[in-house]
């Protein structure tokens, strides 16, 4: 096989990935857009990071709590619960 030849392969492999990524963005978007009509989407903003979290709300499906862009949790468990204040449990800042 020539260099020009593999150069070639390579390039139409490229468009072809790039083609089928492109489709199955196509679909994931309807397929989102579909369920935030239905009413089975969660919409979270982080409080870390500040970037909205969308989860789709389907049986058999669990709802991850970690934040996809910076890792943390996306709600906030240092925050006093009442079990805390009735035990008196005092927040370190």
């Amino acid at each position: 096989m020539k260099d020009e030849d593999l150069e070639m392969f390579m390039r139409e492999t490229v468009k072809v990935i790039q083609y089928m990524g492109n489709d199955v963005m196509k679909l994931q978007m309807m397929f989102y857009n579909l369920l935030d009509d239905m009413g089975k989407m969660d919409r979270i903003i982080c409080p870390s990071c500040n970037e909205e979290v969308i989860r789709p709300i389907l049986p058999n499906i669990p709802l991850e709590d970690v934040c996809p862009s910076c890792g943390e949790d996306l709600f906030d468990k240092n925050q006093m619960s009442i079990d805390d204040w009735d035990n008196a449990k005092i927040e370190e800042e």
